[in-house]
C-alpha cells in the first residue's frame, strides 16, 4: 500500500470539489490499471522531465500513465503541477549559477542532500534529482 495525494479533488480557499477533468494521480486513476510502479525501479529508470517541468517516459505505456490516467501534465490554472516543477528546476539552477564554487561538486552535494531526505520531502523534488544527476553526467563526461 502506498500513501497518495489528494489528486487535485478540492479547489484551495473554495467550496465543493473541482470538475474531475482537474483531478490528479489515484483521484484520476480511479482503479486502472498502471505500467509505472514506484516499487519498481525499472519502471522509474524510464522517466525524465522537460525543461518546462512536464514529467515523461522513453515508454509509451508509461508516458501514458503519466500524462492520461494520473494527469500529471494538464497546465491550466486548477492544475499547477507541471508549473510547480518548473519553479523547483528554476530554483536550482538559480541557486547552483551564484555559487562561486565548483559546480560538480555543488550539484553532488546537493543531489547527496535531496537523496537523503526523510519524509517529509521537499515537495517536486523529483525533478531536482534528476536535473542534477543530467548535470552530474555531464560534467563527469559520462553522457
Amino acid at each position: 500500500m502506498l500513501a497518495v495525494c489528494s489528486g487535485n479533488e478540492k479547489a484551495p480557499k473554495a467550496p465543493g470539489k473541482r470538475k474531475r477533468r482537474y483531478f490528479t494521480c489515484d483521484k484520476k486513476r480511479k482503479n486502472r490499471t498502471l505500467k509505472v510502479n514506484p516499487l519498481d525501479a525499472s519502471t522509474l529508470e524510464t522517466i525524465y522531465y522537460t525543461t518546462d517541468g512536464k514529467i515523461r517516459s522513453a515508454d509509451h505505456d508509461i508516458d501514458n500513465d503519466i500524462d492520461v490516467k494520473l494527469n500529471l501534465n494538464q497546465d491550466t490554472e486548477a492544475v499547477t503541477l507541471s508549473q510547480n516543477r518548473k519553479a523547483v528546476l528554476d530554483e536550482i539552477q538559480a541557486q547552483l549559477s551564484s555559487q562561486d564554487g565548483d559546480l560538480l561538486q555543488d550539484c553532488i552535494e546537493q543531489l547527496h542532500i535531496w537523496e537523503s531526505e526523510t519524509d517529509p520531502k521537499t515537495p517536486y523534488i523529483g525533478i531536482g534529482i534528476w536535473w542534477l544527476k543530467e548535470q552530474i553526467g555531464r560534467l563527469s563526461g559520462w553522457i
